[in-house]
């Protein structure tokens, strides 16, 4: 009865009113609405992104252990070498913004940009953590990871994804296997089955 009543408020496109996260059972039937209804006929895209030039080097501050690193930008830069990076603090404000959204506590594990706590094996590999009904679910950080999920809690039917330098619209539901690994609804794949 419970599921039917929030499958009802969601397809009238109400979310009940909370303070306290959201259950799987709910975050389940939201998804279900998502994959049941239309495809949105028009899509809009835009850009709402600060793209900002590689520096030459970055200081990086530690929340865990309160250390500098200071990361130099590679010669052989590309799009993506240290783009996580140059915009943490971007991220972090969307993370937030997602978190205080969505009910559900969100964080970053950043610790691949400390020398100390990477024991200086520094990587680009930022894992998001989400914890849905006591328990933290870890994936490594995508791209459009925020975006999705911004999306989904506001009742989207589309999202902007960034392709190269640009922005294209999508349906929202393109991404729900997505938005299930984030929220720990389902597991993501193993390296054998992609």
């Amino acid at each position: 009865m419970k599921v039917s009543i929030m499958l009802g408020l969601l397809m009238l496109g109400v979310v009940p009113v909370s303070d306290k996260p959201p259950t799987k059972s709910f975050l389940n039937a939201k998804i279900y609405d998502l994959s049941t209804s239309p495809t949105p006929k028009r899509l809009r895209a835009g850009v709402s992104e600060p793209i900002s030039p590689i520096p030459e080097k970055i200081n990086y501050h530690c929340p865990v252990c309160e250390e500098q690193t200071i990361h130099v930008r590679p010669k052989g830069v590309y799009r993506h070498s240290m783009w996580t990076l140059c915009n943490l603090e971007f991220m972090r404000k969307n993370l937030n913004e997602v978190s205080k959204k969505s009910k559900l506590p969100m964080s970053f594990d950043e610790t691949c940009y400390c020398k100390v706590c990477s024991e200086d094996n520094l990587t680009d590999d930022v894992y998001i953590e989400i914890e849905v009904e006591g328990v933290r679910v870890r994936n490594k950080y995508e791209n459009n990871d925020l975006r999705i999920l911004n999306a989904f809690f506001s009742n989207q039917k589309d999202v902007n994804i960034q392709m190269g330098s640009g922005f294209r619209a999508y349906p929202l539901k393109n991404y729900i296997p997505r938005i299930q690994i984030l929220l720990g609804l389902r597991s993501a794949p193993t390296s054998e089955e992609n």
